[in-house]
């Protein structure tokens, strides 16, 4: 569902937010699930700099993609991370 939406969307290249309509269909499809405690702003967030680092992937064909699952970062890196 996301994906659909990015690609027609542009996949988020430029964009400063998500589509309101999405962040509330996510919001009922997850109310079951621990996520449901995340916030909208939380999802946009997570949607937008995700998208970021897959463009950055299809840049440069390829990379590492770096989680920090207690800072709630991700990024791009093109060489390995040591």
């Amino acid at each position: 569902m996301i994906y659909s939406f990015a690609r027609d969307q542009n996949y988020f290249i430029g964009a400063h937010a998500v589509d309101s309509s999405l962040l509330k269909k996510i919001q009922v499809l997850t109310e079951d699930l621990e996520v449901s405690r995340r916030t909208l702003v939380e999802w946009q967030r997570a949607i937008l700099e995700g998208y970021k680092v897959r463009a950055q992937l299809v840049k440069n064909r390829g990379g590492y993609v770096i989680v920090d699952m207690d800072n709630k970062t991700i990024e791009f890196r093109k060489k390995r991370p040591k």
